[in-house]
């Protein structure tokens, strides 16, 4: 009379309820592009442009004046120095403290609320647990 629903079937609920738990609150939370990370996101995207563009014309120019001599021409060296310069000033500290800036203000808030939103939840299913068991030990109990 006590006999609880088919535990496989009642362990797949659980296990259902602790998935819609965690996605949905994964929905809700902001990790879409949107304020400070779409910011961080465009950051990274033109850092990575202006490397890849200074690293080919690098490769280009060393190509071209290592044809010409043996040793550079001043040109070449101060053109090779710039370009080193462009691909230095992207991982600059100041350029660093920009990504840090909006990683603080876009990441931890939105992993901290779904934490918090998981957290909410599973103490609900928890609570249903306890209900049940509680249940099943009053049933037993009375027979």
């Amino acid at each position: 009379a006590c006999a609880p629903s088919d535990d496989d079937q009642y362990r797949s609920s659980v296990i259902e309820k602790i998935s819609n738990t965690v996605e949905s609150c994964a929905a809700f939370s902001n990790f879409t592009c949107g304020g400070h990370f779409c910011t961080l996101i465009e950051l990274i995207r033109e850092a990575l442009v202006v490397v890849q563009k200074a690293d080919y014309e690098l490769e280009l120019l060393r190509e071209l004046c290592f044809s010409l001599r043996v040793t550079e021409p001043p040109s070449c060296v101060e053109d090779e120095n710039k370009l080193l310069e462009t691909i230095n000033n992207t991982v600059s500290v100041s350029q660093l403290s920009k990504y840090y800036y909006e990683i603080s203000e876009s990441l931890f808030p939105s992993m901290e609320n779904l934490v918090s939103c998981v957290d909410h939840g599973v103490l609900q299913i928890q609570a249903e647990l306890e209900f049940r068991t509680q249940s099943l030990i009053d049933c037993r109990n009375s027979l």
